[in-house]
């Protein structure tokens, strides 16, 4: 259970809707069925203590279903749905199997080792990803644009250009192909002004809240025995706690540093107000701990990590963050009992995005919105329930003066145990990476073997890690404060960490309450039960996901890259077939179609309908994308400007007018559908007049990326006189 947690930490969280990460949880099942079964089997006695927790867990859970059913109906995109359900589903059976499997403190204190030595070589790849990675990613990224440039003129390439071509192709992904000059050169500045360190997750928020959490665990230990430490093991602790810190300062997550200070502050007034006993902490300790922030805080401005930016321009995130809250609030009323759905968020926002705002935003960077839009009201009844209930007990810990759940100095806990983990959590990611994608992850051999040699020497310097109860309530409180600003409550390996620290501050070898012992019927339908989840999750999740999107990157480096359209088509089609319920096989299939129609110079009708057969199809799983429709618009507009027919420009305007419904306030969008009016000889001033207004806002927020072409603004301009 503990190494499937660790899996958690080396995949991106971020792509779970994707169906990227289904593979833990037919994992998490099937660990479900074989400790269920072996208990059956063997007749071990299985029991635990009924609490709020488990009540908040399930009604988290259910709430995300009864929102994917929901969605499943004919509300959204069914494919991301029905993966977050059986994300919430593994995660439900995770908090289970901790409730039953982690009750003793040996096993606590394994599972506080293991989180906290593998965040630290995470920590080492931040730093690395810092000074080195960014910088030469940005350098690759110059040479792929002018292989591309060079290739769209049609300059020969050497076979060497060429091999290195094709990988930095495989590298960066056939969509920067598909991307204009400005696109291009506007990714080209974001991959060379990100520095942050980002682990191996995709953001660096997301990051920043297992190193914040991994922090508080080494200051508060360190702190709490400093005396009864021998000098080896301060050093070692000391020199923990700094790189953990310098790798927080470096992500610029501003939310994260606030939660470390809440985090911090939390415990200390607690115990001031409500332990019995004095807080005893070393000033020459807490003067040093000081000197080294201020001392990494003033060598990342020295050496770029950090620019006043990150200070100046905090007012001006909060403001972001704002209008995100705002739309998502609007949203929300108009959806009060399901939210969004699961997955589903981004395709509903676009619709409420204020005309200023600046992202095409994921979540609602809120834990409580985040939840209350993927899980509806019964998931954030959950939260609630989860964070009260938590804190509550965590308040009462402080209040018993929780001295007993410091571990004796003679534990059997020692962190070879954890080396062994790690090891296997690694090996088990290597070997899932390279069965689903065929490629070993170098990587992660180097990060596994270099965590697991830190499990070892600590081992041999004699460095534990123990955690208390009210560090845990510190841990979790700062978590919920960089929650409350960031994204994550509706990813997989943010919610697994809540739910670690819950179990962390509720846990007691010397428990009271009522005993709930699961007889052998139980155990046996429980097995009975994770064997169906894990054929379920299968069949619907993991399989056709995996295949379809197997398929569609296999297709697109087919077109694009080594230009075999036929073999391509086999491919998208293949996609469709294997999973029905996504709409980017379909997507995929109505823009090859449309090429093939444009090769043709625009002759074969066919091909033509068929773009726009496959299109609709695409639409039909994903209702609420206002992409799509734009992309059917853009199809009937390159007809109607082929054709010179007003039927088919008035077929633009349509598209382009539920595109507007969903997404009303793009600039781009606004101007296309002007344009598409003009052609069909319709009214163009109210549409013309608000792509101008928008582009306005966006140069007076200095939105680069959304700003319409000069060419554009002039031709909207025409039509207003």
């Amino acid at each position: 259970m503990i190494a499937l947690f660790l899996c958690r930490l080396l995949v991106p969280t971020e792509a779970t809707e994707q169906g990227l990460t289904l593979w833990l949880c037919a994992a998490t099942f099937a660990l479900a069925a074989v400790v269920f079964f072996g208990s059956f089997k063997f007749q071990s006695v299985i029991s635990y203590r009924p609490a709020l927790p488990d009540l908040a867990i399930g009604l988290m859970v259910l709430g995300h279903l009864v929102s994917g059913l929901h969605v499943l109906a004919g509300s959204g995109n069914g494919r991301s749905a029905l993966n977050m359900m059986w994300e919430w589903l593994a995660i439900g059976v995770f908090w289970i199997l901790m409730r039953l499997l982690v009750v003793r403190k040996e096993s606590q204190q394994l599972l506080t080792n293991t989180f906290i030595v593998t965040v630290l070589g995470l920590s080492l790849l931040g730093l690395w990803q810092h000074y080195y990675w960014y910088p030469q990613q940005a350098s690759k990224f110059e040479q792929l644009l002018e292989y591309t440039e060079q290739t769209a003129a049609n300059e020969a390439l050497s076979q060497d250009a060429k091999n290195e071509y094709k990988e930095l192709v495989s590298q960066f992904g056939t969509d920067v192909l598909t991307l204009d000059t400005p696109g291009r050169m506007s990714f080209l500045a974001r991959v060379k002004a990100s520095v942050e360190p980002i682990g191996l997750f995709v953001l660096a928020n997301t990051f920043a809240l297992f190193l914040l959490v991994a922090l508080l665990f080494v200051t508060f230990d360190f702190f709490n025995r400093a005396n009864q430490l021998s000098l080896q093991t301060r050093v070692s602790m000391g020199l923990i706690a700094t790189i953990l810190l310098f790798c927080l300062i470096l992500t610029k997550s501003r939310t994260a540093w606030a939660g470390t200070i809440t985090g911090l502050s939390t415990y200390f007034v607690l115990h001031w107000i409500l332990a019995r006993s004095r807080i005893r902490i070393s000033i020459r300790y807490l003067m040093v701990a000081i000197s080294v922030a201020g001392g990494l805080i003033l060598w990342g401005m020295l050496t770029g990590g950090l620019d006043p930016q990150v200070i100046s321009e905090a007012p001006k995130s909060l403001q972001y963050r704002l209008e995100y809250w705002s739309s998502s609030l609007e949203l929300l009323q108009d959806h009060p009992i399901f939210g969004a759905g699961p997955g589903n968020f981004r395709q509903h926002y676009l619709r409420y995005k204020l005309p200023g705002s600046s992202e095409e935003i994921l979540d609602p960077h809120n834990l409580f919105l985040g939840i209350w839009s993927g899980g509806g009201l019964l998931a954030l009844l959950g939260l609630c329930l989860l964070i009260i209930s938590s804190v509550a007990k965590g308040i009462q810990n402080f209040q018993d003066n929780d001295e007993a759940s410091v571990p004796p100095s003679h534990s059997a806990l020692v962190l070879k145990q954890a080396a062994l983990l790690i090891i296997l959590g690694y090996a088990f990611t290597i070997a899932s990476v390279f069965l689903l994608e065929g490629h070993l992850d170098q990587r992660l051999i180097l990060m596994g073997s270099i965590t697991a040699s830190f499990s070892v020497v600590l081992n041999k310097l004699g460095v534990q890690f123990f955690m208390r109860r009210p560090v845990a309530l510190a841990a979790f409180v700062a978590t919920v404060v960089h929650l409350s600003g960031a994204s994550g409550i509706e990813m997989p390996a943010v919610v697994l960490v809540i739910l670690v620290l819950a179990h962390s501050i509720t846990f007691s070898e010397i428990q009271t309450g009522k005993e709930i012992q699961l007889s052998e019927k139980s155990l046996l339908s429980a097995s009975l039960m994770s064997l169906g989840l894990l054929v379920g999750s299968l069949l619907t999740g993991l399989i056709p996901v995996q295949l379809a999107q197997t398929d569609i990157n296999i297709g697109k480096s087919m077109l694009l890259v080594r230009g075999n359209p036929q073999l391509a088509k086999r491919y998208f089609l293949s996609a469709s077939e294997a999973d029905s319920l996504s709409p980017e096989p379909q997507q995929q299939l109505a823009l090859f179609y449309f090429q093939n129609w444009r090769n043709s110079g625009s002759r074969d009708d066919s091909e033509f309908e068929q773009a726009v057969s496959h299109l609709q199809d695409a639409i039909k799983l994903d209702p609420f994308a206002a992409g799509r429709y734009r992309s059917l618009g853009n199809l009937w507009d390159a007809k109607a400007e082929q054709s010179e027919d007003e039927a088919d420009a008035i077929k633009a305007v349509d598209a382009y007018q539920d595109a507007a419904l969903l997404y009303p306030n793009f600039a781009e969008l606004q101007a296309e559908l002007a344009m598409a009016q003009q052609r069909a000889n319709q009214p163009a001033t109210e549409a013309a007049k608000t792509a101008l207004d928008l582009d306005e806002l966006n140069h007076q927020y200095g939105h680069t990326d959304k700003f319409l072409s000069e060419d554009v603004r002039k031709r909207l301009k025409q039509m207003l006189r």
